[in-house]
């Protein structure tokens, strides 16, 4: 990844079981899914908390009462050059707001959760679109 970083932008996709740590200076962005890349499966999307202004990445199996409690996972890690986290795996219009709002994440990533009978159904890349935006207007300052 970091050859290719000289001449293109790279997106990692890496599972939730992954060290976010161990790529932050090979990739522009990571994109983030469940144990089971591809599957869409839903998961715990409050595992992986968004990297916070001061570089912190945090990936717990606690980041759901840490996240309550507005403390930080005592296992992270500061690192001086955060790439964006994106959320992928199991994500549709009735879940991707409250993703959001567990992880705050810098993007979504969506296929099958926007498709209807095994084709994009614009009315649910509507939903998707609209209820991702909404969430993410709740989290601006």
């Amino acid at each position: 990844c970091r050859l290719l970083r000289e001449q293109f932008r790279v997106i990692k996709a890496l599972t939730v079981e992954d060290d976010l740590d161990l790529w932050a200076d090979a990739a522009d962005v990571l994109l983030v899914d469940g144990r089971t890349p591809g599957s869409g499966a839903v998961w715990d999307y409050a595992r992986v908390r968004a990297w916070s202004d001061d570089g912190i990445a945090q990936v717990t199996d606690d980041s759901a009462a840490e996240a309550e409690s507005g403390s930080q996972a005592s296992g992270s890690r500061p690192h001086p050059r955060r790439p964006p986290l994106f959320l992928a795996g199991g994500l549709d219009p009735n879940n991707v707001a409250a993703a959001i709002l567990a992880a705050h994440p810098n993007g979504v990533d969506v296929a099958s959760g926007t498709e209807r009978d095994g084709k994009q159904d614009p009315a649910l890349i509507h939903a998707f679109v609209r209820e991702a935006r909404e969430a993410a207007e709740r989290l601006s300052p």
